[in-house]
């Protein structure tokens, strides 16, 4: 039996719903939030999720103090946007 709940979120204006373990979900919640606040700072709609992804992975390099992108965090970028695309179709 999975541990894993199904939680809903709204991320720019669209609803979503994704799989996670509980002890997750408020930090999820909490990184859905942020990034909506991200989106809704972009004045390009056209492209405002690949740029609020480029600031958010601009800022998690600026954090490390390094140039470099760990595999755990790209493996979770690649994710995302793989969920991203097939949200929006």
């Amino acid at each position: 039996m999975s541990n894993k709940e199904i939680l809903s979120l709204r991320i720019s204006g669209r609803d979503i719903s994704i799989a996670c373990p509980p002890e997750e979900r408020e930090a999820l919640e909490k990184a859905a939030n942020y990034l909506n606040e991200k989106i809704e700072a972009i004045p390009n709609k056209q492209n405002n999720l690949i740029l609020a992804a480029l600031a958010l992975a601009h800022e998690c390099l600026e954090e490390s103090g390094t140039e470099e992108i760990s595999e755990e965090l790209l493996a979770t970028i690649e994710d995302l946007n793989q969920q991203v695309k097939k949200t929006l179709g």
